[in-house]
């Protein structure tokens, strides 16, 4: 059964080919073929955007409770010490709440992944998303600040999974220069929804 996932998507990178690891038809139209290297999981830029923002809340955290052996903080400080430190508690959790979909059916990516930041963009030719998403946007550019598509196909629940996911075919145009900022945007089914950005290689 098809999901009604509406998708808004903007990126850049290239096709590769590698070993299967697995086959299957996704539709009757589509057919899908992993590999350890050609998927790209929305939860790993998440995660990567999750871990940057949890060292940068740490590094105030730091700074703050350092400057407070020297002298007493003032009020706006003490206001910023306690909100990086709620801010982690927040970060954490959704942190914990990523689903992982590494298993039996989906080969773990090799290093230096899964961070997708440390990945070759051009190998990645499908894209994992959690199965409550409703709607997705992602925006990828180069260092030049141009904006560079990409084609995603419509997606369908990975099948025979016990976890609530989605996949669909992904492919990107070339992009010559080095380095891609990717802003993201998910609106889940309850409503709920993350923006967020990660820098690429």
């Amino acid at each position: 059964m098809k999901s009604k996932l509406l998708l808004i998507v903007m990126c850049s990178v290239v096709l590769c080919a590698c070993d299967k690891d697995f086959t299957g038809t996704i539709t009757n139209k589509e057919k899908i073929e992993l590999t350890n290297e050609n998927y790209l999981y929305e939860g790993d830029l998440y995660r990567e955007y999750l871990t940057v923002e949890i060292q940068n809340n740490n590094n105030i955290i730091e700074a703050l409770e350092k400057l407070s052996l020297a002298r007493q903080l003032d009020e706006k400080e003490k206001a910023e010490l306690n909100k990086a430190k709620n801010n982690i508690l927040t970060l954490k959790d959704d942190f914990e709440n990523i689903i992982d979909i590494v298993g039996l059916r989906i080969p773990k990516p090799k290093p230096p992944c899964p961070n997708p930041t440390n990945c070759d963009y051009f190998n990645f030719q499908n894209l994992f998303i959690s199965g409550n998403a409703e709607m997705i946007n992602i925006e990828a550019y180069d260092t030049s600040g141009k904006l560079v598509p990409i084609e995603i196909g419509e997606f369908s629940p990975f099948p025979d999974l016990d976890i609530p996911v989605q996949i669909s075919s992904f492919k990107i145009e070339s992009y010559k220069q080095t380095g891609l900022l990717i802003k993201v945007q998910v609106i889940n089914a309850d409503g709920t929804e993350r923006n967020y950005y990660v820098e690429g290689r």
